[in-house]
């Protein structure tokens, strides 16, 4: 109901005012719970969040939202390849972050205005239940515009997610690795080496270097383009702003 403060799996509180914005409480919950009881290195939801997110990428082209540019690449790369097309939406959280105060709660369950980019507030929010330092390896993909055409469904995703495994995984499976403090953890991406690109690319394609480093929390070495079995893959961050 309208006005309920609802506590999510994050342990965090929303105020509800807006009862269509019901989805967004059960995405944000799925990926807190993928983090804190399924030990997920990568977490990407897909969903078909927001209407609006139509007006902001096209009907046929989903919207991303991540921390991580390298998983931003990574997921327009694979979506050039398996014709699911997607593009970036603005990672801006202090823009959106002021629309979804409330005097009452942790946050509100949607954007007080709805003519500031709602796209990117909504998964905003997600990102509000994600615990601190995941960020990086968490990637939003808002799919209401092409996951139907007319009263069909399209099967938008199914091909986006396979090509983004497939770029990861063909450099090395995503491994655990341990903390500083020596419990299981996984290692954000940009401190993953065979995850890292090159500090300098002169071109569009992604390119993906296997280093070494002196640990696992070492700083990545930048090595020359090169390519891991033909396929372009996406690696280290560049950080953004929390």
């Amino acid at each position: 109901r309208v006005d309920d403060i609802l506590v999510g799996y994050s342990n965090k509180s929303v105020e509800i005012n807006n009862l269509d914005a019901e989805g967004r409480m059960l995405v944000a919950d799925g990926v807190a719970y993928a983090i804190q009881m399924l030990n997920a290195g990568i977490v990407v939801d897909v969903a078909t969040l927001t209407g609006a997110q139509s007006l902001a990428t096209g009907k046929k082209i989903a919207a991303l939202y991540s921390r991580s540019e390298t998983l931003e690449h990574v997921a327009v790369s694979a979506g050039k390849i398996t014709g699911d097309l997607c593009h970036p939406l603005p990672y801006m959280p202090e823009f959106w972050r002021e629309y979804l105060v409330s005097d009452v709660a942790d946050m509100k369950n949607a954007a007080s205005r709805r003519d500031n980019c709602p796209s990117a507030c909504a998964a905003q929010f997600i990102e509000e239940h994600i615990p601190a330092g995941f960020g990086e390896n968490w990637i939003h993909v808002d799919i209401a515009g092409p996951s139907s055409s007319g009263d069909r469904g399209t099967g938008f995703g199914v091909g986006l997610l396979v090509g983004m495994v497939d770029q990861i995984d063909s450099v090395t499976p995503l491994i655990l690795r341990a903390t500083p403090e020596g419990a299981a953890g996984v290692a954000p991406l940009a401190l993953q080496p065979h995850l890292t690109r090159p500090a300098k690319m002169e071109s569009a394609a992604l390119a993906c270097s296997a280093v070494g480093t002196a640990g696992p929390f070492a700083a990545p070495r930048f090595d020359e383009r090169s390519t891991v079995s033909g396929t372009a893959t996406g690696g280290g961050d560049r950080k953004r702003p929390a």
